[in-house]
Formats: C-alpha cells, sequence, structure tokens
C-alpha cells in the first residue's frame, strides 16, 4: 500500500502520539505507574457533581436527550449555548461579541488543525506561509498539525533568572521577525508547558507586529481566562478586533466531550465552519448541552473562580515547596507557574537528553514529558536548553505526584554515580 505524503506523515511516531499512548496505558486499569505526563484535569469532587446534575438532567428529559444526543447539530453548533457564551464572554473580556462570532469543534485539538490550514500553508498565489510561534516552547500538540512540511516558525525565548530556583521566559522581541512569509502569530497563555502568562504589553506588541503584516495572533486560552481561569496571579484579559481565542471545555473537566470554542470574526467563523462540516460533518453537543443552564444560571465563573483555581494554586503551592526541598541539594530551577498544571523544571547539569530522562523514570514506573517534544518549528535541534528540561503535571493525588517526584531526584542522583 502506498500513502500520501499527508499519510507518510502520520506513520512515525510524534511527541504528541507517544504521549496520549503513555496516558492510555498509565490510565488502565492494569497499571500502577505514576502518571504526571499528560492534561488530564484533576477529579474536583465540587466540579464532578455539578456536571453529572446537568448530565442527570439530560438523560431524563426526552426532549434534552434527543436534541444532545440523537440529533445532529448544525454545522455553526447549539444556537443556545452560542448565545449563552457569548453574553458570558462579551461581559468577561469587555469585548462585543455574538453568536456568530462563535464558532465550536470537537475539541480545541480539532479547531487548531483546521484554523491553522486556513491561514498556513500554499497560498492561492503559490506562496507558502508559515505559523509563527514568538515563544517557544510550546504546546506539543501543535507540532503534528500542518499537514506541509516547514508549517511553524519558531523564536526562542529570553530566559530571565529569578531568586529561588526560579526563572522565567520572555518574548525576545530584539530577534523576532514577522516576515511576508507569516500567515499567522500563535501563543498559548498560560503557555503549555512552562505555566507562563504573557502579560498585556508582550499580547499587544504581538497583535501589533501582526497587524502590519494584515495576519491574525492567536492565543490559545485552553486553561486561561476567563475559563476555566487556571491563573494564578491577577492578570488582565487580552482581546482586539484582530485575535482568533481558542477556549476548551477539557481543562474544565470535560474532557471525553471534546469541545472546542474558537472566537473570531464572522467571516473566518463562516470559514472554519464549512471546513469542520468537511471534517467532521457536525459538532458535539453534550458538552454544550452540559454548559448552556450553568452559564445562563451565572454558575460557571463562581466555579472557576472560587473553585477551580484555587483547587490547582493549593497543589501548586504544596508541590512547589515539596521539590524546594527534596531537591535543595541538586542544580536545578522551575519556570514561575503562573497558571495551568504544570511544572516546567530545568536540570542544567541533566548529562543526558531528557527524552533519555524520561525513558529511564519510565522503567522505574513514573511518566513526565522530555522538554525536547516543545521545541518545535526551529531551523535545527541542537538548543541545549531544551535537552534539560521536563515537565510534570499536578493533576493527580498530592501523594503520586510527591512519590513521582522522588523518583524523578533519586534517578536524577544516579545519573552522577560512577
Amino acid at each position: 500500500m502506498q500513502f500520501s505524503k499527508y499519510g507518510n506523515k502520520y506513520t512515525k511516531i510524534s511527541g504528541i502520539s507517544s504521549l496520549m499512548r503513555d496516558l492510555g496505558s498509565a490510565l488502565s486499569q492494569e497499571s500502577d505507574i505514576i502518571f504526571m505526563g499528560g492534561g488530564n484535569p484533576a477529579h474536583i469532587d465540587k466540579v464532578y457533581k455539578k456536571f453529572s446534575a446537568q448530565i442527570n438532567s439530560i438523560s431524563t428529559n426526552e426532549e434534552l436527550y434527543k436534541r444532545y444526543f440523537v440529533n445532529y447539530q448544525s454545522p455553526e453548533g447549539n444556537l443556545d449555548f452560542r448565545i449563552a457564551l457569548s453574553k458570558l464572554l462579551s461581559k468577561e473580556l469587555g469585548f462585543p461579541i455574538s453568536e456568530n462570532n462563535i464558532g465550536l469543534s470537537n475539541g480545541s485539538q480539532s479547531a487548531f488543525y483546521t484554523i491553522f490550514n486556513i491561514l498556513a500553508g500554499e497560498h492561492a498565489d503559490g506562496k507558502f506561509k508559515s505559523v509563527l510561534l514568538p515563544m517557544i516552547p510550546e504546546y506539543i500538540g501543535y507540532s503534528e498539525i500542518g499537514i506541509e512540511e516547514n508549517f511553524f516558525k519558531s523564536q526562542l525565548p529570553k530566559i530571565k533568572l529569578l531568586k529561588g530556583n526560579y526563572f522565567k521566559y520572555e518574548v525576545d522581541f530584539d530577534n523576532l521577525e514577522v516576515d511576508d512569509d507569516i500567515g499567522a502569530i500563535c501563543v498559548s497563555r498560560p503557555t503549555n508547558p512552562s505555566g507562563n502568562m504573557l502579560t498585556k504589553d508582550e499580547l499587544g506588541r504581538l497583535d501589533l507586529l501582526a497587524k502590519k503584516k494584515n495576519i491574525p495572533l492567536i492565543i490559545d486560552c485552553a486553561y486561561g481566562l476567563p475559563f476555566p481561569g487556571v491563573v494564578y496571579d491577577k492578570k488582565e484579559n487580552y482581546i482586539s478586533d484582530n485575535t482568533i481565542l481558542v477556549f476548551s471545555l477539557a481543562k474544565l473537566g470535560l474532557p471525553g466531550c471534546r469541545t472546542g470554542i474558537i472566537v473570531a470574526d464572522e467571516f473566518l467563523i463562516e470559514t472554519f465552519n464549512n471546513a469542520n462540516v468537511a471534517m467532521n460533518l457536525s459538532t458535539a453537543s453534550l458538552g454544550p448541552g452540559i454548559l448552556t443552564n450553568i452559564i445562563l444560571q451565572d454558575q460557571l465563573i463562581p466555579l472557576c473562580r472560587g473553585t477551580i483555581m484555587p483547587f490547582y494554586k493549593a497543589v501548586r503551592d504544596e508541590i512547589l515547596d515539596y521539590i524546594n526541598h527534596l531537591f535543595k541539594d541538586i542544580n536545578y530551577r522551575i519556570h514561575v507557574p503562573e497558571g495551568a498544571f504544570f511544572l516546567w523544571i530545568w536540570f542544567e547539569d541533566l548529562p543526558i537528553s531528557s527524552t533519555d530522562f524520561y525513558e529511564i523514570l519510565k522503567r522505574n514506573g513514573t511518566l513526565v514529558i522530555p522538554g525536547e517534544y516543545f521545541f518545535h518549528g526551529l531551523k535545527n535541534n541542537d538548543y541545549v536548553h531544551a535537552k534539560q528540561c521536563i515537565r510534570v503535571s499536578y493533576t493527580q493525588s498530592v501523594n503520586s505526584i510527591k512519590q513521582g517526584l522522588k523518583i524523578v531526584y533519586e534517578q536524577y542522583k544516579n545519573l552522577f554515580i560512577n
């Protein structure tokens, strides 16, 4: 059997496919591995009960059951949900948004696949355009989305060393180039994997650069504001008439519902909907079905601010204290975790690559994500810092996370034993 260029691209194991395979193995009933790798949200009892109540109300109401389980949705997605969401976002973002500015997809990964390939790749004039990632490391899931080669171009960050074994990435505007071969600029906020929150000033500067080239600024809000709101210090929202915002219900606690949300100008949303029909025929219904009443009852934002964010912040603080005590005799730094539910740990003296370290940890019952997976779009792969970092999630039980980190510490120490 002969494959196309598109087919051959997916015959190889990528970082994201490896991650999801590990996720499936770690969460199987037979596995006792400590999983600190993937982006599964934590089980938060109050959130679980809130969503369960909505599911029960749908399953016991024949009309709602037909609407959300039996019937296809329109290409635009559930209208009641889009109207309710447009009002919430208009209020929270301070920017006029109508239901026609909102598109729905079967997960934000699907949304990015469609948006990126609408904006980048070969254009009608024969010119090839890429997506610019202005500060890597960036989300692992972007790397395999482009159909064409050289789909991404990336800019290395400035690294600011801070007190107390911390550091922070900043956009290197002095070296950032937005050439005519760029079709869009994309950032995640908070950044996956580092937990970095780009400032409003940084976003404004990126937006201005994008406007000068008549291209959009895409902001991945999967962990961000206003929902799920996993942001630990007060930060301002950012939106303009040139942005494309992408949200997800996954990090609220509904990854199985596969619901992505795109907020953009009406023409792009219409184009997106047309492409989405070709790919998925219809959008998923259950996520919007669960969220609509919660939004209409003004319960979503209080749930995020009063339950979800404080839960992760408390875990983050406890795990940071544990690491800073456990790791005190080794050379390490942690990126300031301003949002999301990951810790990005930098071992500057790591004598092997983080991919090799990942394999050692895996054999010893602990899964993390190696740093190399997050540095896509570079002209070469010899950036040393990428091989010295790992991403650790803190969505499992605190005891499990501590056990996993102890294994990380012990195996790191073993690397220096002759």
